[in-house]
């Protein structure tokens, strides 16, 4: 799933680290709410919060809502991106 949403080029790594860098303090507060010490943290309900690929999720639900939303289209349940989603702050 993550290659589909990875766009190709060799600057995805530069766009990453500047989406990081762009929403510093949005992803601390994601990840205070949401993370692995958070109240959150035994439910499977924001567990890509919690995984590595979780940023690049965001980053691309960020630049390309639909195109995630039709990537993880009966990969995963659906409460998986929807939850990370609205937590993020993103329409769904």
């Amino acid at each position: 799933m993550l290659r589909e949403l990875v766009p190709p080029g060799r600057n995805y790594l530069t766009q990453l680290e500047l989406f990081a860098y762009q929403h510093e303090v949005r992803l601390e507060r994601l990840y205070d709410r949401f993370g692995t010490s958070s109240e959150h943290a035994e439910s499977d309900r924001y567990a890509l919060v919690r995984q590595p690929e979780g940023l690049i999720v965001l980053e691309q639900l960020t630049a390309a809502r639909d195109d995630v939303f039709a990537a993880f289209d009966g990969e995963i349940g659906d409460h998986y991106l929807t939850d990370l989603a609205k937590a993020w702050g993103v329409r769904v």
